[in-house]
């Protein structure tokens, strides 16, 4: 659950097209793919959606209550 939203985040897996991280509205059952090619995505209270791509820790705008991501993501760490 997103805090002070209706909605859920969640990582959906396409197989061979890799895997998304999403969400899902309650009340609507609306299941916009918020950004494609990533996984493991978290709010983070900063007012942003936190996520892995390719073993890569990255940070982007999100507004919780909109579900939507905003400007561009950026890498916050690398992993070894």
């Amino acid at each position: 659950m997103i805090p002070g939203s209706e909605g859920v985040l969640f990582t959906v897996e396409a197989g061979d097209e890799g895997a998304s991280v999403a969400a899902v509205t309650i009340d609507t059952g609306q299941v916009p793919t918020l950004v494609p090619g990533a996984q493991h995505g978290r709010y983070s209270p900063s007012g942003h959606l936190v996520h892995s791509v390719g073993g890569d820790l990255w940070a982007q705008g999100f507004d919780a209550a909109r579900l939507e991501t905003s400007g561009v993501a950026v890498r916050w760490s690398r992993t070894c």
